[in-house]
């Protein structure tokens, strides 16, 4: 739906759905985890709670709390998806083809029509283009490689989206896969 909207990242609440997304595959996997990931989940929980307390015990709002330590809460939530195969390599490299594609499009319309500011589908394109190269990561460890093709849309997708950050992650993927 973002592709056709022009002047702004998206009518859909997208930070929400990810969230509610990363929840629900959080349900779907919690069952299947190894005692090591329960241990490292326990101590990451830990750490927020006594976080949480402090700042409580400051008189730190509880949504500036939830919005500084956001981070933490999806650390704590990785043990669960590790060393789990959530999804195919033929719906993965799809995905990335699918992603490519509509970045592609959308940052080259915006761009034509002269928007201000960066292009985006989901939100800041600076997490998006990260989102990108780290789907990109996960293409790679497939077959060890990526093609041309590959290498090439990723870096007019990540030029084309005006992201320094994005750049210089692209580098140093370039030069960790291909040295």
């Amino acid at each position: 739906m973002s592709i056709g909207i022009i002047g702004q990242y998206h009518v859909l609440p997208t930070n929400a759905i990810f969230e509610l997304l990363v929840l629900c595959t959080f349900l779907f996997v919690a069952k299947r985890m190894c005692p090591s990931a329960w241990l490292v989940f326990s101590c990451s929980l830990l750490y927020l709670i006594i976080t949480l307390a402090l700042a409580k015990i400051r008189g730190i709002h509880p949504v500036d709390y939830f919005i500084a330590y956001k981070t933490f809460f999806y650390l704590a939530l990785l043990p669960f998806f590790s060393s789990k195969v959530l999804f195919e390599e033929k719906l993965l490299r799809r995905f990335w083809y699918i992603l490519l594609l509509l970045f592609f499009i959308k940052y080259v319309i915006w761009i034509g029509l002269r928007q201000e500011g960066r292009p985006g589908i989901f939100t800041e394109n600076n997490y998006e283009i990260m989102f990108v190269l780290l789907l990109g990561c996960a293409i790679w460890g497939f077959n060890r490689s990526l093609s041309l093709f590959d290498w090439m849309a990723l870096g007019v997708v990540t030029f084309l989206s005006g992201s320094r950050s994005g750049v210089i992650l692209l580098s140093c993927n370039v030069h960790h896969f291909l040295y």
